[in-house]
């Protein structure tokens, strides 16, 4: 079994069980990768973000004033939009996927959207926020520690985070030398910054529950408390896999419903022909929609450059119910009764090109 065959399946068992944790699955990109892969390279301010209506999923704009272009071609004020947000009392939660605030300044890696705005190259990881230290110094930094995705490295073993930020000068410099061709110097990186405001710039993850979605917030599948199962249906083939992809669906699936302690409820509904909605329209079906036909992940999947196998999420409404949690998870999800939000909708897309022979 190769690489890739290995990684696919063991994105496909991390992904679809959590719906249950994080549902994106990343190989990281190295600096050098990143700069290469994005077609637009920019720092600037987010002036605004808003959430709007896409085919009934929710997804987000972020207008952005662009002051340095660092790659490509890109000036005035520019729009990223990335899946997910809330709006009114619905939500869409795609995992790993950037956010952005009023204010922020940052550093994107982008890359052209069919619309005419911009996509972030490999989700969060291909945007920076500018921070400062207690003692004056620019950071770029990115939060890869409580990032809610899988991360693996080039060999597909999971990556030991480490709260590593980037010196702003220094990796600054070497986007610059890695442009003109120079090999750059690798001499940018803080290990575990105290920033000005707020103190570490990342806090410890919170470990994951069973019966959560994600943190702080609580989603839930309100069907598993009474003994329902959520179907699951597949649309397309993933090219060189035994089925198009299937059986490593169906065992990933089989892997939490056979741990009753999971309360996890999964079952396999066959293949859909109907039109698919993915991460970028709700169809009222739990989707896993193989090869990523829409183009909802940008690029196509390279083994040399890393970047995202796969991405999930769901739809969701704040009009759940309350739940009782059978205990305390950490402190900020504590055993008693919590308001939740119901998730109505899974999705599931495998990035095009990822197969048993690349």
């Amino acid at each position: 079994m190769n690489r890739t065959l290995r990684v696919y399946g063991a994105a496909c068992v991390l992904m679809i069980a959590a719906m249950a944790a994080q549902a994106t699955t990343i190989v990281l990109p190295s600096d050098e990768q990143l700069i290469a892969k994005a077609q637009v390279i920019v720092e600037g301010e987010v002036i605004a973000s808003t959430p709007y209506d896409r085919n009934g999923s929710i997804w987000t704009e972020a207008s952005i004033a662009v002051t340095r272009t660092v790659k490509g071609e890109a000036s005035g004020t520019i729009a990223v939009r990335e899946p997910g947000g809330m709006l009114d009392d619905r939500i869409t939660k795609i995992f790993g996927a950037p956010e952005f605030e009023s204010g922020q300044r940052v550093l994107l890696f982008l890359t052209h959207d069919n619309d005419g705005a911009y996509r972030v190259v490999d989700l969060f990881v291909g945007k920076f926020d500018e921070a400062t230290t207690t003692d004056g110094q620019r950071l770029w930094r990115r939060d890869d520690v409580t990032a809610d995705v899988v991360l693996l490295d080039s060999a597909f073993q999971p990556i030991a985070s480490k709260n590593v930020q980037r010196d702003a000068r220094g990796f600054d410099q070497f986007i610059d030398d890695r442009l003109a061709g120079r090999a750059g110097v690798r001499n940018y990186g803080v290990e575990n910054p105290i920033l000005a405001k707020g103190g570490v710039a990342t806090p410890s993850k919170v470990q994951a529950n069973f019966t959560l979605i994600s943190e702080p917030t609580i989603y839930r599948w309100f069907r598993f408390d009474n003994g329902s199962n959520a179907a699951w249906y597949s649309a397309g083939t993933q090219p060189g896999y035994a089925g198009g992809g299937v059986s490593e669906l169906q065992t990933a699936m089989s892997s939490w419903t056979s741990y009753s302690e999971a309360k996890i409820l999964y079952t396999y509904a066959g293949v859909r022909n109907g039109p698919v909605g993915g991460l970028s329209g709700a169809n009222g079906f739990n989707e896993v929609v193989f090869n990523d036909p829409q183009n909802e992940i940008a690029g196509s999947w390279n083994s040399s450059t890393g970047g995202v196998v796969g991405t999930g999420g769901f739809n969701g409404v704040a009009a759940g119910g309350i739940w009782e949690a059978p205990f305390t998870a950490d402190a900020m999800h504590t055993a008693g009764a919590h308001g939740a939000f119901s998730i109505t909708e899974g999705n599931l897309v495998i990035q095009d090109n990822v197969s048993s022979s690349t």
